[in-house]
C-alpha cells in the first residue's frame, strides 16, 4: 500500500507558530529530490504540513498552523471524511469541518489525513469537542495537533511516487 512512498529526513532550520501565515524551512531541497505538494511528518507519523516552494538547498513548508492550509481528514474509527484547517484559534488546535451527519463524532476519536499525498494513517490528532451546524447539515470538531509543532526539530519529507499522475488526472477532470 505504501510502497510508492519515499522518504526523506530533514532538519527544521527556522519556524513560526505566532502569525496567521506560519512556515517552517527545510534543509533539503531540490538538489535532495524535494518538490512542492510533498508531505511533512514527523518521525512517528504526526502530520506537520506541506512543501510550497524549494530552491536548490531548501525547502519552505506551510503547517497545519496557517490560514491557508487544508487538507483532507478522516474518522479513523469510522471512515467519514472532513476538511480540515486551522481558523488561528490556538496553535494546538486545528478545525474540522464538513463532517457528515452521519459521521457520529465522538471526544477523543482519532483523524488521519486523507489525501493522494501522503499515505494513510498519518495521525492529524484527536477530537477535543465538536458541535452540529445551525443549518444541521454537518458537524465541525476542533482536533488537538497530535505533532508539537513548536519543538519541530527532525522531520520526513514524504513523496507520493505516483503523485504526477493523479496531477494529470485531476486536470482532466476540471
Amino acid at each position: 500500500e505504501s510502497l510508492h512512498f519515499r522518504y526523506r529526513p530533514a532538519s527544521v532550520i527556522s519556524m513560526t507558530t505566532n502569525r496567521p501565515n506560519n512556515h517552517i524551512i527545510l534543509d533539503k531541497g531540490s538538489k535532495d529530490g524535494i518538490a512542492k505538494d510533498m508531505g511533512v511528518i514527523t518521525p512517528d507519523n504526526k502530520l506537520i504540513g506541506y512543501v510550497t516552494s524549494c530552491t536548490d538547498h531548501y525547502s519552505v513548508v506551510q503547517p497545519m498552523l496557517n490560514v491557508n492550509f487544508s487538507t483532507g481528514g478522516r474518522l479513523m474509527d469510522n471512515g467519514h471524511v472532513c476538511v480540515i484547517r486551522w481558523n488561528q484559534g490556538s496553535k494546538y488546535e486545528v478545525e474540522a469541518v464538513e463532517l457528515s451527519v452521519y459521521s457520529d463524532p465522538q471526544v477523543g476519536m482519532a483523524v488521519e489525513v486523507r489525501s493522494e499525498r501522503l499515505p494513510d494513517g498519518v495521525l492529524i490528532g484527536h477530537i477535543e469537542s465538536f458541535e452540529m451546524n445551525t443549518a444541521k447539515s454537518a458537524y465541525s470538531a476542533t482536533i488537538r495537533i497530535a505533532a508539537d509543532m513548536a519543538s519541530l526539530d527532525n522531520v520526513l519529507i514524504v513523496e507520493n511516487t505516483h503523485y504526477g499522475e493523479i496531477e494529470i488526472l485531476l486536470q482532466q477532470a476540471e
